[in-house]
């Protein structure tokens, strides 16, 4: 297995890749797996200068949506007054006997950290926050269709679904001082393909242009009710990057988008998706690196990225292919076991790189 590296320090985050419990034998339930999970992601970030506490975005991929409880209460043990912001969906581990995987962003030394937090908001009703502010970077909780007020579910069309999960993302980035024309990275999760047409068209409408770097998969989600899930990274002062001609004024997503001193790519996929997976990992890797060169980087200079693959064996060919076009070892990153949404591709990489 071609490894992602485990920790990457850079412009005042440490990013930590996937990290799954090591005991994973008989009656270690997904609780269990949770907290030595979070336990060995308190080690990483200690290693690093930081701590658990100091967790500005946590991802969890839970294999089984039933063991969503479970993690909360090991969530509730491990964080204090001030959890992260934090994503959850379902999508089994690389590893087949892990039943949650990790992966985290945290505040360096000398970051400041705060918890954002809406005026007439009512606390989360899970142990995360609803967004973190790491120095100038702001990383909202993955939002879905509720009613903040009340915890209810908004059950409907996607469109509807997405029109409440925008504006409560008005409201949440509104709280920092911030809008949606300052996101600079959105990852959507859909839970079925059928919607993608439909909620592209909302967020059309509802996400101002440039619209930013974007990835979207399809996976499963913590309510039956919910087709959506967006997870949003924001910062004051973005300009778009990455492409050789202007980026047509309607365009859903843009190659990349620059936020000082981090360039935040869009998911990318190969040119022929019905290609070997090597072939389509290489020409992805193609893609990614030409919006690099366009925006004066290189791949040295990637500090994060995130390997959409649909199935768990293609993981680790994949990335050793990334590595062999890289040309060094791979930085910090996350492997999700997803659907995608052009028809036939097995592999999609999204990518974040720190400006020297």
């Amino acid at each position: 297995m071609e490894p992602f590296a485990s920790v990457v320090s850079a412009a005042g985050l440490v990013h930590v890749s996937g990290v799954i419990a090591r005991d994973r034998g008989p009656g270690a339930d997904a609780g269990r797996q949770v907290a030595d999970a979070l336990d060995r992601l308190d080690e990483v970030l200690r290693g690093a200068g930081s701590a658990l506490a100091r967790t500005a975005s946590l991802h969890v991929q839970l294999r089984d949506a039933a063991d969503f409880a479970a993690m909360n209460r090991a969530c509730a043990d491990r964080f204090g007054d001030a959890p992260p912001a934090r994503t959850t969906v379902v999508a089994p581990p690389e590893v087949a006997d892990a039943l949650v995987e990790v992966t985290a962003v945290a505040a360096a030394p000398g970051t400041a950290r705060e918890v954002v937090h809406p005026a007439g908001w009512p606390a989360s009703p899970n142990p995360y926050s609803h967004a973190i502010r790491c120095g100038d970077t702001l990383f909202l909780s993955g939002l879905v269709p509720r009613d903040v007020r009340t915890g209810v579910p908004v059950e409907g069309t996607v469109e509807a679904q997405f029109d409440v999960i925008a504006d409560n993302a008005t409201e949440l980035l509104g709280a920092a001082g911030l809008s949606l024309a300052d996101v600079v990275l959105a990852r959507l999760f859909i839970t079925d393909v059928s919607d993608f047409a439909a909620m592209n068209a909302r967020y059309r409408a509802r996400m101002p242009v440039p619209r930013p770097a974007r990835a979207t998969v399809v996976t499963g989600l913590m309510n039956p009710a919910y087709r959506v899930e967006m997870t949003l990274v924001a910062q004051a002062g973005r300009s778009v990057t990455g492409v050789a001609t202007p980026v047509a004024a309607d365009a859903l997503l843009v190659p990349a988008i620059e936020a000082p001193p981090r360039v935040c790519l869009s998911g990318a996929l190969g040119e022929d998706p019905r290609a070997s997976l090597e072939a389509q990992t290489r020409s992805t890797m193609a893609r990614l690196g030409n919006v690099l060169a366009l925006s004066g980087l290189d791949w040295s200079h990637v500090v994060d990225m995130t390997l959409y693959v649909t199935e768990a064996c293609d993981a680790a060919p994949a990335r050793r292919v990334m590595r062999e076009v890289m040309g060094r070892p791979l930085p910090a990153g996350a492997t999700l076991v997803c659907g995608l949404v052009v028809p036939d591709a097995s592999v999609e990489i999204q990518a974040t790189a720190v400006r020297p």
